[in-house]
């Protein structure tokens, strides 16, 4: 990027001119000599406040239970004037080691070296612009590849933010930076990208090993567990969901989020197989989802950042997966829908049963693929379900599945008893199966529209 007119060259920014070729990006992969350019002096008022503030974050957060507060987690800086990188040392020092460079060639020999746990970059680094940076990092041949990235830029210009997510940055500040965003954003990326390097960690020791552990095996499932939500509550809504997976760990995935009063996004996703190395697939897409999904305006765009970063991103591993995704909207009994190979979505009014599909790819498969949307309205009391495929595939011991007639009956006898649908489909599928075990995961995720009280 080439510094702007009239803006002498930061402190330590200056180097000896060299000849050098266009492209820079490989340039960089190859740790040859980069291209060297002055970088324009940016007015660094906006982080003149942090030292001030910093004595509102005495006292850790709860949140941070998950990471370590010392050497164990590690960020690397990576910005062309000195002060903006003393200061951003300082602010996030008090938690973190840090690690610093002043150019994007260092800061990637740097990074390969130290492999930290996230990286927080300028917009303009002198030899290199964010998007290259986040382009050379995102396709790093070793672990680099998987290390969240942060952009900073005191241009607050959409189309700049969207390249930057589209090169594969997991966030993008606008200058001036609150110091109470930057580290919420930085504590949470690191908190995820923790949790998917410790579930990797742990579940590939199990896998290597001749015979798996049941202690262990407890563990992952009980850590696997904790990730997925709790009871949620809103204004309007009845939520249930029911989650079986066929082995100690699974392949299924959920989430339900509270976009605002009275309206949820709910997500299910659903990796091939089960058992451990389906577990290891729920991993990486729990900590993609958690990126994107408040950000995402609706179901189909929050499919479509999934699969453009894990397709980007973990292409070459074969990683991919059904899932859908939909907003329901209590207040204007509204439910929005998109699918990625999934089991279509199942509408209840009264004794009406209704498929709601759209179709599409696998996510990860193909990294420009999108997803349809379909969105209809909903009569009063209302039930929406999603589930997974291990529901309706179970077969009988002669080996017919229960099939999705079997599935509708039951829905619709236990919204003709007022009842939750979780216990009685779930008692219905294991009395249809008898002595055959289970033949994968099971999820059942309901919302049904009540009346205020």
């Amino acid at each position: 990027m080439s510094p702007g007119s009239g803006d002498p060259p930061s402190e330590d920014s200056k180097a000896p001119s060299s000849e050098v070729g266009s492209d820079r990006a490989s340039l960089m992969l190859e740790g040859m000599e980069l291209l060297s350019a002055s970088v324009p002096s940016h007015d660094l008022s906006d982080f003149d406040s942090l030292a001030v503030e910093e004595s509102m974050f005495d006292v850790p957060s709860s949140s941070m239970r998950y990471v370590g507060l010392g050497d164990d987690v590690t960020v690397l800086v990576i910005d062309a004037a000195k002060k903006r990188r003393d200061q951003l040392e300082r602010v996030l020092g008090r938690r973190y080691r840090v690690l610093t460079a002043s150019s994007a060639g260092e800061g990637l020999v740097l990074g390969r070296s130290a492999v930290p746990d996230l990286i927080v970059a300028d917009m303009e680094l002198g030899d290199a612009n964010g998007h290259e940076l986040c382009a050379a990092v995102k396709t790093d041949p070793g672990p680099l590849a998987r290390t969240p990235v942060v952009l900073l830029s005191h241009k607050q210009d959409l189309q700049q933010k969207l390249a930057a997510l589209d090169r594969g940055a997991d966030d993008f500040l606008v200058k001036p930076v609150h110091v109470a965003e930057l580290r919420s954003r930085v504590r949470n990326l690191v908190r995820i990208r923790r949790q998917e390097r410790e579930l990797l960690d742990a579940l590939r020791a199990l896998e290597a090993r001749d015979g798996i552990i049941t202690q262990d095996i407890l563990r992952a499932r009980d850590f696997q567990q904790s990730l997925l939500p709790g009871p949620t509550r809103t204004a309007g809504l009845s939520i249930e969901v029911t989650y079986q997976p066929a082995e100690m760990v699974g392949g299924d995935l959920y989430d339900v989020f509270v976009v605002e009063e009275g309206r949820v996004r709910v997500f299910l996703a659903d990796a091939p197989g089960h058992g451990v190395p389906a577990a290891l697939t729920t991993m990486f897409i729990k900590s993609q989802y958690e990126l994107c999904k408040r950000d995402a305006r609706t179901p189909d765009e929050a499919l479509t950042a999934m699969n453009r970063s894990l397709a980007g991103t973990y292409g070459q591993l074969g990683l991919h997966f059904t899932a859908v995704c939909f907003d329901l909207d209590a207040r204007r009994r509204i439910v929005r829908w998109a699918s990625a190979a999934h089991p279509p979505l199942v509408r209840i009014e009264g004794a009406s049963v209704t498929e709601l599909e759209t179709g599409g790819a696998f996510v990860g498969l193909d990294e420009d693929a999108t997803f349809a949307t379909g969105e209809v309205e909903l009569a009063r009391g209302a039930r929406v379900y999603a589930y997974t495929d291990g529901l309706v595939e179970q077969p009988s011991p002669t080996g017919e599945p229960f099939g999705e007639a079997r599935l509708a009956a039951a829905l619709l006898e236990a919204t003709r008893l007022g009842r939750g649908a979780g216990n009685l489909t779930c008692h219905r599928v294991a009395m249809w199966a008898g002595p055959t075990p289970p033949y994968d995961d099971l999820t059942l995720l309901g919302v049904r529209l009540v009346e205020p009280r």
